[in-house]
Parts: structure tokens; sequence; C-alpha cells
């Protein structure tokens, strides 16, 4: 049987057409990727204080089997230590606190990701995540439809454009499975939970790049804040090295410790600051490159750059009479 689908009976809209348009700054994007992230560690923050603390410091449910004492987060011995981490005095089954967590023992301090580790935060969270993921993976995409317009317009040289290119879709992979931290669990498989955050560090460190060489290449300057081409330059050297050697040794401690399971011992020596670890610094200044300092830079961007207007249309289907032509036509069997 074949149904002829007729013309539609309902009055055409008053603006008419078959397109649609949407004007957006694409950095506005990356604001809206970093708001989620900024929820998302205080959305992880309540449920930590409320949902996960209480659990952990409990230790294991009264009644558990002595045969399943170490098992899930509180799988600790004080005889033989954890993979030769840090000894904390714990037993099988016994609670603990962020002072003794997974993330202490690795790395010698604690950093965001802890409240999102344990359960039921990690399971809630991970619901949560995908805001943040696909939010910061389609700014990658916009940017690179942005850079390519830029490119035909003369703005930006050839092998920068084929440099985005190449690194965009992998950019956007390592965002992707950085959600393999919700399933690869921190205190069951710390190798593998690490490498994940290992890519989101490349994901960042890339975009930094890719970014700041955008903003040179390009000739910015934003005037209503009283950066010239020039100065806009020389700050985005500044910044562009000054990420670039603290991601490199973040990158490398990171590395080390998808390798070794543990953080390198430096990581754990005082540092200048008062109860702080070396480590403890070196992820807070990462932290502010890769974290604090974008979202100043990207609601500077979105201020001062020119909105990418993106067209969505179809061809407007022809009829013949009261139908549409055959080349329309729906058949149902």
């Amino acid at each position: 049987m074949a149904i002829i689908f007729g013309r539609p009976k309902y009055p055409s809209s008053a603006e008419g057409g078959s397109s649609y348009s949407i004007t957006l700054p694409v950095e506005r994007m990356r604001l809206i990727a970093y708001f989620f992230f900024v929820t998302l560690c205080g959305f992880a923050l309540i449920l930590f204080n409320t949902l996960v603390l209480p659990r952990i410091e409990a230790g294991a449910p009264d009644g558990t089997p002595t045969e399943e004492m170490g098992c899930g987060p509180f799988n600790r011995d004080v005889e033989n230590g954890s993979n030769g981490m840090k000894d904390f005095g714990l037993h099988f089954g016994e609670g603990f606190n962020l002072e003794n967590s997974h993330l202490t023992e690795l790395f010698g301090f604690v950093n965001v990701c802890v409240l999102w580790d344990y359960t039921p935060a990690r399971e809630i969270v991970a619901m949560y995540f995908p805001l943040f993921e696909y939010s910061l993976a389609g700014y990658v995409m916009l940017d690179l439809i942005y850079i390519t317009l830029s490119h035909k317009r003369g703005e930006i040289p050839d092998w920068y454009f084929s440099l985005v290119k190449i690194v965009s879709p992998f950019t956007i992979l390592l965002i992707a499975w950085f959600r393999m931290i919700f399933v690869m669990i921190a205190y069951s498989n710390p190798e593998e939970h690490t490498l994940a955050f290992l890519g989101m560090q490349l994901a960042l460190v890339s975009v930094v790049i890719m970014n700041s060489l955008f903003i040179i290449l390009s000739g910015q300057s934003y005037p209503s804040i009283g950066l010239t081409k020039g100065t806009t330059t020389k700050l985005a050297y500044a910044y562009l090295i000054c990420n670039i050697c603290v991601s490199s040794i973040k990158i490398g401690a990171t590395a080390f410790i998808v390798q070794n399971t543990v953080a390198p011992n430096w990581y754990k020596i005082p540092s200048f600051i008062p109860g702080y670890c070396m480590g403890m610094v070196l992820d807070r200044v990462w932290m502010l490159f890769n974290a604090v300092l974008p979202i100043v830079i990207a609601y500077v961007r979105m201020s001062n750059e020119e909105p990418m207007t993106i067209t969505f249309s179809v061809p407007t289907p022809t009829y013949d009479g009261d139908h549409k032509s055959s080349e329309t036509t729906g058949l149902i069997s």
C-alpha cells in the first residue's frame, strides 16, 4: 500500500522560509562548560558531606562477614599496606576520613576528585557529568568551525589550521573518555582511574595551546578593557608559556602515577606554604591555569569578539497540485 502525503494544512510561519539561524559567541559555550564543572563540584561537595563522609567514617556495615570486610573502599590492611603506599594503620573494614583517604594515600593530599570517588556520590555525579562533558566537547567543535571560517578569511596561516584539524578530534575523544573516572574506581583501579584524568589534562592543555595561538596569529585586541594588539599578544604568550610549563610537570607526575600507582616522592615533600605538600601546590597552580583563568579569558573573548551565526536549512519541497511530487512520496508496506 502506498500513501501519498498531501500538502500540510497548517498555516505557515509568519517569517516563512525553510531555515533557522542561531547566533552564538563561541566562547559562551566554554563558559557554559565551566559553569557545569563548577556546579558539578558544588553538587558533589554537598553529596560528599551529607551522604559519603558519614558512610566512609562508619566503616563496613554491621553484620558484614569477615571475608567481605576488605571489599570496596575499606580494603586496606595495616600489616601489608596497600600496594606499598602510605600506611594509615587501618584494618580491613575500618572507617576513615579525608586525612587518610585513598587520594591522600596515593598523592599525599586530596583534590577535588575525592568528592565523587565514593558511593553514592560517584553514581549521582556521573549522571550530572554529561552536562560538562557535552558542553566542553561542543565548544571544541564550535571553535573548530570558527577557526575554519577565520582561515577562509585569511586571518590565520595554513599550518595552524591543519594543526587544529588534527588536534580537535583527539581533544574531543579525550574529553569523552574522562567519564572513565566513574567506571575505573579510584580505590580499586587507581592506575586506570588516573589515566582518565591524564587524558583530560592533555585535552585542556591542547585547548589552551590552540586558543592562545589563535589569539596571537589572528592579532586579537580588546580595547574595551584597554588591551591593545601588542599587549594582548604578550599576555597570550605569557599565559601559554606558563601553562605549558605547569601542565608539563602535572602531566609528567600523573603519568608517573599511572605507571607506578603512587605519586613521585617529591609530591609529598612539604612546601613553602604551611600545610601544603609540593604536589598540592602544583595541583592548585594547575587548577588556576586550567580552571580559573580560562573562565576569565572566555568571558573577555565572548564580550569582544564577533559571534558566529549557524544556519540550518532544508530544500523547500515542491508540490504537484494538492500533493507533493514523487520525490517526497513516502511508502508504507
